[in-house]
């Protein structure tokens, strides 16, 4: 059975040494960056609109930019906020979070750098030298029970073109 992922970097979030904000895990997106995904949630809806589940990590910055998403592309969709999703966490423990899934034929993830980088090169090979965009997403297809993906295209945030 085919599976598609849709993998995306959380947008741009405050600088976590602020008098308010002293740890990484509370920084929350900054205004800038929720108009961003907006406009590019909105912009790419009807590439994203089969998503039936969405899986968050549980740091701020990724359920805000999980809940635009949502709302850009069906409010009815439900987020699952999964510790697997964290930054420090790894492809092999992602690969294995989403064998709890075999019903879903189509996930989004909502995750932060590095992970994000690892995950599209650990199933498909394609390098992020200068790194997963803020925002940006990526779209996978697995077949079978297997690894290994193909990447059908990705989204640049910072230059919005498809690559």
């Amino acid at each position: 059975m085919k599976k598609n992922i849709f993998i995306i970097r959380h947008t741009d979030a405050i600088n976590f040494s602020t008098g308010t904000v002293t740890t990484d895990d509370k920084r929350y997106i900054t205004e800038a960056g929720r108009k961003l995904s907006h406009e590019i949630f909105s912009k790419l809806k009807d590439k994203l609109t089969s998503t039936e589940l969405i899986l968050s990590s549980p740091l701020i910055r990724a359920v805000q930019t999980a809940e635009i998403f949502s709302s850009e592309i069906n409010n009815e969709i439900g987020i699952e906020m999964r510790n697997e999703l964290k930054h420090s966490s790894t492809s092999e423990l992602v690969i294995n979070m989403l064998e709890e899934y075999p019903e879903y034929k189509t996930i989004t993830l909502v995750s932060h750098e590095p992970l994000v980088s690892y995950l599209v090169y650990d199933y498909t090979g394609r390098n992020f030298s200068s790194g997963f965009s803020k925002s940006g997403i990526a779209s996978l297809t697995f077949s079978g029970n297997s690894k290994n993906a193909e990447l059908n295209w990705y989204f640049n945030a910072d230059t919005l073109k498809f690559s």
